[in-house]
């Protein structure tokens, strides 16, 4: 059995303006187990992308893999703050460190579900990641043992 290995956004250098968010990693080969706890501003979408080159690459390292995000508190980014995320996935594709498939746990009593779904859906798209988002986690994990 793989003893998982952790990372967070928490643990990244200083900025000069407060991160508001936190993304935690479980790295557990073939499944990255994600926690997203918004909202979310652009410092933290600056070192969700530092921290997910490193992250995805030792993923891909051990082959084919899929990645199980869970939402808490809040779901909402501000519209320049998801352009930059979906720069972030399109530069992880092009470098072939990309998941073979996501799948987001947005709960109905998480804030901005409704809105973020689709445009979460977008990103994914436009970096031609497979995506789909659940309302709950039995749902989504289901969803990517199907994509196995």
């Amino acid at each position: 059995m793989v003893t998982p290995t952790f990372r967070s956004t928490d643990h990244g250098p200083a900025t000069p303006f407060r991160i508001h968010g936190r993304v935690d990693f479980e790295l557990c080969p073939p499944l990255l187990s994600t926690l997203a706890v918004g909202p979310f501003n652009q410092e933290l979408v600056t070192a969700l992308g530092k921290l997910a080159f490193e992250v995805y690459r030792e993923m891909s390292a051990s082959g084919p893999w899929m990645e199980l995000v869970r939402f808490e508190e809040s779901a909402l980014a501000a519209p320049e703050v998801l352009r930059s995320f979906g720069s972030v996935l399109v530069q992880l594709a092009a470098q072939g460190l990309g998941p073979k498939a996501v799948a987001y746990v947005l709960d109905p009593e998480v804030e901005g579900t409704l809105l973020m779904a689709p445009l979460f859906a977008q990103s994914f798209a436009g970096a031609g990641i497979l995506f789909a988002h659940f309302p709950s986690e039995p749902e989504a994990r289901a969803w990517l043992e199907a994509q196995a």
